[in-house]
């Protein structure tokens, strides 16, 4: 998977699942896109995130989040997973776990729209 495809598909997910949760006014899950697309749990990307699943496949887990395609918002805390911490994406969960699907909504788009991480010049 290429970064730009990371990226599109990313944005993607986040967009339905904001504009599903909007529409039926409860929390859509992550997996529940993936059931929607056709995918299932079982063949979804590592936890059941795209850009988690570019990290993988980039192969240097020892970098971990700092290869995200996004940007968190989080990267100066002390949390090596960029999306945990005080970010959205936690904040998105939380609402999920409370059912309130209006701050679920707003927060998934929020995520889908999170900037895209530069490109590290290497020298050589």
């Amino acid at each position: 998977m290429t970064k730009q495809e990371a990226i599109a598909n990313h944005r993607k997910m986040w967009r339905w699942i904001a504009d599903e949760t909007t529409h039926r006014k409860r929390a859509i899950g992550k997996i529940e896109y993936f059931i929607f697309i056709g995918t299932g749990q079982k063949n979804a990307p590592f936890a059941h995130c795209y850009c988690c699943q570019y990290v993988i496949e980039k192969g240097d887990l020892g970098s971990r989040c700092t290869l995200c395609p996004v940007l968190w918002g989080t990267e100066n805390n002390r949390n090596d997973n960029f999306c945990m911490g005080d970010g959205a994406y936690n904040k998105w969960a939380d609402a999920v776990r409370n059912g309130d699907w209006a701050e679920a909504a707003a927060l998934a788009r929020q995520i889908a729209e999170l900037p895209e991480r530069e490109e590290r010049q290497t020298e050589g």
